[in-house]
């Protein structure tokens, strides 16, 4: 993957820089990093995050959904 040029934001609303400042942090300039777990996930998580697990009979990736909640959303399933 090859690193997105920076835009040029002179002149443009402080509302707009914002914005494109907490894309650039939300995305990690390109590094996203998730959790890989050994066991599934049962904490209470926030709403868009996703983690690995990983076990000796597999490995999964799950979504939270929604805010506050503990019911994760199994998206892949891989056995051994």
């Amino acid at each position: 993957m090859s690193k997105i040029d920076s835009p040029e934001l002179r002149g443009l609303p402080q509302e707009l820089i914002d914005w494109s400042d907490s894309v650039n942090e939300a995305i990690n300039f390109g590094k996203i990093q998730l959790q890989v777990l050994s066991a599934r996930p049962t904490y209470i998580g926030r709403r868009g995050e996703m983690v690995f697990y990983q076990d000796s009979t597999g490995v999964g990736l799950f979504y939270m959904s929604s805010d506050n909640s503990a019911i994760w959303t199994e998206l892949v399933r891989k056995s051994f």
